[in-house]
């Protein structure tokens, strides 16, 4: 009887030990998921970081194509009264030469 008792104990304790081991196996799974997990935001972080500065590099280059085009807008403005000022000399002209060289 004796002996059937300590053979049980073994077999319990047997048992205990391999469950300890397996939530110790299933605690290191799950520690090692983690080091993946944070690994990966890691990564993802990094990614955010780069594609925020391309889109503040890309609104930069907006905003100064968008000056450069106001720029642009006001020397046409400026200069549209010159441009009305030759077109207007040269049909002149070509009515002048127009009604003299013809005649």
């Amino acid at each position: 009887m004796l002996r059937s008792l300590v053979g049980s104990e073994m077999c319990i304790r047997d048992r205990y030990q391999r469950r300890v081991r397996d939530i110790e196996s299933a605690v290191n799974e799950v520690g090692d998921i983690f080091r993946d997990f944070t690994t990966m935001v890691e990564e993802q972080n990094e990614g955010i970081i780069r594609i925020d500065q391309d889109v503040s590099a890309a609104l930069t280059n907006v905003n100064a194509g968008t000056n450069e085009l106001m720029k642009y807008l006001a020397s046409l403005s400026n200069n549209r009264g010159l441009i009305i000022k030759i077109f207007a000399v040269l049909f002149a002209f070509l009515l002048f030469f127009g009604f003299v060289v013809v005649r």
